[in-house]
């Protein structure tokens, strides 16, 4: 598939959002419909420590260009602006009015965040039948539950020297895993709820319980890892990720001074920096050099993909300009390594799109997908355009996983040359199949002695581990559909087929923030700013044979000719605004 897009310039971002606010300020807020499912919302600026208030005024009469005005701070030293999250002042803004008027899927998601709703429980002991909680009440979570010391091996599971689980670990969870559960499934995932929650309802009980996780590890724990040799870094990497995220919602917000405290910002900050930061950093300095794998360069994956956002996150909320251009780095680095394939010497019976992963199993690389599409929406709200990175790859990986997703148990539907893994062929006799990612091969093993016995070379991708997971799917359709116009069909689909995102480990929720915010955030800047932009060409393989609907006028498709399949070589179509379009099966 190939797709026309503007080449969009730091300078460029920030003028195209400036008129799209300006623009928008003309725009009356939605009027609610006649019947709502909710009860009526109540701005940020309406909160109070009892929970309770009444609405403003002058935020319910305001338009989005105003609140975010309002709402927007730029840190004269690093440049950046607050808040800074996956959602910056026009995305919040965006997202309150769209909930004052009950629109949707805020409403609906909104909703979901609150009671847990549409989101399915994740049963981690199956013999209690415990599962973290999936609402976010403001009154109700017993945590946090920190641990002095918390070190995790490979798998999540509890290190012997790691000491006891909290002495308030929920009762039938599962004990040889309380590392992991506390840190991540539960306090890491509350934290950044109940502060976005904060923000949606204006009770501030669920900004009280998002400090109280924060401060609460930020006092106890002293000891997180292990940096090799284990999943510390990874895990540091997840919790990073979520409470750094959460703590940049509460501190930009404007009601700070009434709710927060500064003594509690700066013992996280200090325990973040000087507890689990270096155990990334020790990680991605050591395990990242091709030098250290023996194999080729297939080292990038969704534990540096974690890192990266790891590492924005913090460097936003400290305003640490070092840490966050090391995230960029980092960022870039990853996106070239783990989605190199379909390209050069990578190009044989793979998919522009697929990453490292891939063939692993669709549910790490859904990991790291998300990692790095949060990664890139972070660092446009600092107006640095991270999701043109390799020829905007991460758009073919959206649709390449998204299509993966969307076919389900029907093999037909897969893209070419992918099977079930149901349909892999057996191995030798007394042996399993084990995936290289060094090598990008199953390879059968001794069951017993793990050996090598021999490499499967049928020529055929098996699917493993399938199923839908809220790793930015939403984030990423809005940008490269909602913002550039991109034809993104098989995303498209996908959400259409979950249209409330959930939140898991540290990825999510971009429907209440993101969904359809583009058609007043971006589209009425691009328009008026088009004629000076400059387009920029990218080619990557389609999904479907280029089948598509599509709105935008700067797109043709192509599909590779029959005679010369797997060269690389392709024939142009022209695609008509509005309509579907089929690429010719033959070159004229």
């Amino acid at each position: 598939m190939y797709q026309i897009v503007p080449v969009l310039t730091k300078e460029a971002i920030v003028r195209i959002k400036a008129e799209a606010l300006l623009q928008a300020a003309a725009v009356p807020p939605p009027q609610p419909p006649p019947t709502r499912d909710a009860a009526p919302l109540l701005p940020p600026e309406s909160s109070s420590t009892s929970g309770s208030s009444s609405s403003s005024s002058s935020s319910n009469n305001g338009s989005i260009s105003t609140d975010a005005a309002a709402w927007s701070r730029i840190n004269s030293i690093s440049g950046f602006m607050h808040p800074g999250t996956c959602a910056g002042p026009a995305e919040l803004a965006f997202m309150l009015q769209q909930l004052r008027s009950g629109s949707e899927p805020q409403a609906s998601a909104l909703h979901s965040l609150l009671t847990g709703l549409r989101v399915p429980p994740k049963v981690m002991d199956a013999v209690s039948g415990w599962a973290p909680p999936t609402d976010c009440s403001p009154d109700n979570y017993t945590g946090p539950y920190p641990m002095p010391v918390a070190l995790i091996r490979y798998g999540g599971l509890n290190d012997p020297s790691q000491g006891q689980c909290a002495p308030n670990y929920p009762p039938g969870a599962p004990a040889h895993i309380c590392g992991h559960v506390s840190f991540v499934e539960l306090d890491g995932q509350m934290a950044f709820k109940q502060a976005l929650a904060f923000w949606a309802t204006g009770d501030a009980r669920h900004a009280a319980t998002a400090l109280r996780i924060m401060g609460g590890w930020a006092a106890v724990n002293k000891v997180f890892g292990p940096a090799m040799d284990g999943n510390g870094a990874l895990e540091a990497a997840w919790g990073c990720a979520s409470l750094s995220r959460a703590m940049e919602l509460l501190r930009a917000h404007p009601g700070w001074q009434q709710f927060g405290s500064d003594e509690v910002f700066q013992q996280f900050v200090a325990w973040m920096g000087g507890v689990l930061l270096p155990v990334t950093d020790a990680w991605v300095a050591f395990k990242t050099p091709p030098p250290q794998w023996g194999h080729d360069g297939n080292v990038y994956a969704n534990w540096h993909a974690s890192i990266a956002e790891c590492w924005m996150a913090f460097g936003i909320l400290t305003d640490d300009r070092a840490r966050y251009d090391r995230a960029v780095q980092l960022f870039h680095t990853t996106v070239a390594g783990y989605l190199k394939w379909g390209r050069g010497r990578w190009a044989a019976n793979r998919l522009i799109g697929e990453s490292t992963e891939t063939l692993r199993d669709i549910y790490h690389t859904l990991f790291g997908l998300g990692s790095l599409l949060q990664t890139a929406e972070m660092a446009w709200q600092q107006d640095d355009d991270l999701y043109s990175s390799s020829g905007h790859v991460l758009a073919a990986a959206l649709e390449v996983h998204s299509r993966i997703v969307n076919a389900g148990a029907d093999e037909s539907l897969l893209p070419p040359n992918f099977r079930l893994f149901d349909s892999m062929p057996p191995p030798p006799e007394g042996c399993v199949w084990r995936i290289n990612l060094g090598s990008q091969l199953w390879l059968a093993v001794n069951a017993t002695t793990g050996a090598w016995v021999s490499n499967l070379t049928d020529s055929f991708k098996y699917v493993l581990g399938s199923k839908y997971l809220p790793t930015g799917f939403e984030m990423g359709f809005n940008h490269y559909a909602g913002r550039l116009g991109m034809a993104m069909p098989e995303t498209a689909a996908l959400l259409a087929a979950n249209p409330v995102e959930y939140y898991v480990f540290h990825w999510g929720l971009g429907s209440l923030t993101h969904a359809g915010s583009a058609a007043l955030l971006w589209q009425p800047g691009h328009i008026a700013s088009r004629p000076s932009l400059t387009p920029a060409e990218h080619r990557y393989q389609g999904s479907r044979n280029c089948q598509h609907t599509t709105s935008s006028t700067h797109l043709a498709c192509y599909e590779p000719h029959p005679a010369a399949a797997g060269s690389g070589a392709c024939c142009p179509g022209s695609a008509v605004p509005g309509t579907t379009h089929h690429c010719p099966g033959h070159c004229p």
